[in-house]
């Protein structure tokens, strides 16, 4: 095949290689690992996600650059029931408080990142924030926040109707 002909690995499902994303100029590798950087897992997951209506406990990770100024910062969360809604926030401080069908995972003075989410289909929500609106202002270089994601759950085994992902600790460069 060419070069660029689908042959080798393709994170962001794009059609086109990473290496040739990457070559091209249509993905960033700012730490030139040669995966690009909406593909890269940041921060570290902590808490749990409890068990929800799929038998699994909603499992979330934040992709793409912790560079404030790339504005290139997703959250992706897996295993949840198929269509719901839900809510993304974050905080200065890590809990683990039992709520809902779950556990509250951010503590402190908590945002709300607006506006609430759908899952697809397959259990699948990916959200990207934007650091550059206002309500988020109080993300900068340097600054360390856990986010979660609150989501509705009727089904749930506990009987609230709502449950909680795990919390991602993510720092800000």
């Amino acid at each position: 095949p060419d070069d660029c002909e689908l042959s080798g690995n393709d994170c962001n499902s794009n059609g086109t290689p990473d290496d040739c994303d990457i070559s091209a100029g249509t993905s960033d590798d700012d730490n030139s690992n040669g995966i690009p950087d909406e593909c890269e897992v940041l921060g570290t997951p902590y808490c749990v996600g409890a068990v929800n209506s799929t038998g699994l406990g909603a499992s979330m990770q934040a992709f793409g650059s912790s560079v404030v100024a790339d504005n290139d910062f997703s959250l992706r969360t897996e295993q949840l029931p198929a269509t719901v809604f839900g809510l993304h926030f974050y905080g200065p401080n890590q809990v683990q408080i039992a709520f809902g069908d779950g556990f509250r995972c951010v503590g402190g003075a908590t945002q709300r990142v607006q506006p609430a989410t759908q899952a697809d289909p397959t259990g699948v929500m990916d959200r990207a924030v934007n650091l550059t609106v206002p309500a988020l202002s109080n993300i900068v270089p340097t600054s360390t926040w856990n986010f979660q994601l609150w989501y509705r759950d009727p089904m749930g085994p506990g009987g609230s109707g709502f449950n909680l992902s795990n919390g991602v600790e993510v720092t800000f460069q």
